[in-house]
């Protein structure tokens, strides 16, 4: 799968790996740029964000696309599939400056909050075995005095945390 302005716009194609036969353009009409697509683990879709702030999908044999999350805020740039295909995991970046996780359900379609506002976000990835979802969260709040500004200064804020998705 790979992004080309082939037709003068950025769209997204997929092609055999051995570069033989033509390639097959997945969408049409792009208003926007094309972030780097990744594959669901069952090969039947590619998800990827754009300039736009948005988090899509494509069934790759009907082409149907699928939009996940539009952000106010930023680009969406983490993102993950679960290795069933079922949900997928993300970070959109909220009002207040910070990250906050989501998993959206293909079953319903739906986005549900995994991380609260308080504390920022990011990088949620999936376990092999879909049974744990690992993410980065700035919450150590533990600053030093720097002499040269007169100000607290925060470091190593971040730290990798697990959810667990199943009881």
């Amino acid at each position: 799968a790979y992004n080309s302005d082939a037709t003068g716009e950025n769209e997204l194609y997929v092609r055999s790996q051995d570069g033989k036969g033509e390639p097959t353009q997945l969408t049409n009409s792009a208003d926007t740029y094309f972030y780097a697509a990744i594959w669901s683990p069952d090969s039947k879709k590619l998800m990827w964000s754009d300039r736009k702030q948005r988090l899509r999908f494509i069934d790759v044999a009907s082409k149907a696309v699928t939009q996940v999350a539009e952000s106010k805020e930023a680009e969406i740039r983490g993102y993950d599939w679960s290795p069933d295909s079922q949900w997928i995991a993300y970070a959109l970046q909220e009002e207040n400056g910070g990250d906050k996780v989501y998993l959206f359900a293909m079953a319903d379609k739906k986005s549900t909050p995994v991380t609260d506002d308080w504390y920022s976000a990011d990088n949620a990835t999936f376990s092999d075995d879909g049974k744990y979802l690992m993410l980065t969260s700035s919450r150590d709040f533990k600053p030093i005095f720097d002499q040269t500004d007169f100000n607290n200064v925060y470091r190593d804020l971040d730290r990798v945390y697990l959810v667990t998705l199943s009881k």
